[in-house]
């Protein structure tokens, strides 16, 4: 069950981190 938890926390700060760089990435373009 903790484990299923851990993982689920990964995907979320993973998707997190990619959702952020493409942010980052459309910023650096317009500029």
């Amino acid at each position: 069950m903790l484990q299923v938890k851990i993982r689920e926390a990964n995907n979320n700060l993973a998707k997190l981190k990619k959702d952020m760089e493409c942010e980052y990435c459309s910023i650096v373009k317009m500029s």
